[in-house]
């Protein structure tokens, strides 16, 4: 995700990554995506998942554009009844 300002969340390592979901894909160059959290987040701007019986938390708060060029690899896909309540989730905050 690259370095970041203020409250913005950072990625990790050299790089910066950070996982994320991929919310919509606007073309083969723009995404909109959310930032995944290791740490536990609770209240209406944090999504709880879980993979391989680790939990994690989409911050919800800090949906964003950015350039499928920042993508390095593919981790996994969240359950489609998940990503439905997710969707409906960020809809209600807009």
């Amino acid at each position: 995700m690259g370095a970041n300002i203020g409250f913005e969340q950072d990625g990790k390592h050299q790089n910066y990554e950070r996982p994320v979901i991929i919310l919509r894909k606007f073309n083969k160059d723009v995404l909109w995506i959310l930032p995944f959290t290791s740490k536990e987040k609770l209240g209406r701007y944090y999504f709880a998942t879980e993979y391989v019986g680790e939990k994690s938390f989409i911050i919800l708060s800090q949906l964003r554009i950015i350039s499928s060029k920042r993508l390095i690899r593919k981790i996994r896909t969240i359950p489609k009844n998940e990503f439905l309540i997710l969707r409906e989730k960020i809809k209600n905050l807009l």
